[in-house]
């Protein structure tokens, strides 16, 4: 992925070459009346800004293809296993768990999930709903019962 970003980046840059050949040769160029902007600066200036912007698609790419989720069978889920969210943090723990449920844990709050809703990854076990949905499920879980 780095790669063809990086790539990428080369080609807009030599699209761009003509343009940059009117720039003369010193450290500094004329843009208008009594203004000189150093080009060196703004070079190093627009590379940084692009090295910063590959690093962070290049992570977040990485992120993506190692997330390799499977639907977590009644084996995976544990009594006092962590779940986290889909953006990995961690909104309960395992306090509980029947033939086809698990009771999560957070606070004080408890909330009945079905585990075919839980996904075992190699960090533990993740489920879709946000930590805002688990607030608002175990209050209107608590209201129920």
């Amino acid at each position: 992925m780095r790669i063809q970003t990086r790539l990428l980046v080369a080609a807009a840059a030599l699209a761009a070459a003509p343009a940059m050949a009117q720039v003369s040769v010193g450290t500094e160029t004329g843009v208008g009346v009594g203004v000189n902007v150093p080009v060196r600066d703004t070079v190093n200036s627009v590379h940084n800004d692009i090295n910063r912007t590959v690093d962070t698609v290049d992570r977040t790419a990485n992120r993506a293809a190692d997330t390799r989720l499977y639907v977590a069978t009644r084996a995976d889920v544990g009594v006092g296993a962590s779940v986290r969210d889909s953006r990995g943090r961690r909104i309960g723990t395992v306090q509980s768990v029947s033939a086809d449920s698990a009771v999560l844990v957070n606070g004080g709050q408890r909330v009945r999930v079905p585990i075919s809703s839980l996904y075992r990854s190699a960090d533990g076990l993740v489920t879709r709903m946000s930590r805002t949905q688990f607030n608002a499920r175990a209050r209107a879980q608590a209201r129920a019962y």
